[in-house]
């Protein structure tokens, strides 16, 4: 539903396509890298908290551990090169970065506001068998 309505918002307004489509997949591709900063850097400390798995070295630090810095690496290139992955304009690159961390900052304090009054919510965070 809410596609639909930003679709309709965006033919509404006239926007380009090809530039939204742009705009898009850049902030998609973008958030996607920071994603897997985090999921890669959370395999490590997963395993480095639950040595009772004894899951081998290569999987549980060397490999996660080269992931994290590659993917690290590709934050900070895409960071850099933000307006070039969505078309081109700085302020647009400006305000989605702004928009996007902010949310990621609202997400975090939420999290340890829920763990701290709402804890059996903060457990079903992620969860998929609600």
């Amino acid at each position: 539903m809410i596609a639909v309505i930003f679709l309709a918002i965006v033919v509404i307004a006239g926007a380009p396509g090809a530039t939204l489509y742009a705009v898009l997949v850049g902030v998609g591709g973008y958030a996607l890298i920071l994603l897997l900063i985090l999921t890669s850097a959370a395999v490590v400390l997963y395993f480095h908290k639950r040595p009772e798995l004894k899951v081998n070295r290569w999987k549980s630090q060397v490999a996660p551990v080269a992931a994290t810095l590659g993917l690290i690496v590709a934050g900070v290139l895409a960071t850099q090169n933000i307006a070039v992955m969505i078309g081109g304009d700085e302020a647009l690159a400006a305000f989605l970065m702004a928009l996007f961390y902010g949310c990621l900052v609202v997400g975090i304090i939420l999290a340890l506001i829920f763990r701290r009054t709402k804890p059996d919510t903060y457990a079903r965070i992620g969860r998929q068998d609600i």
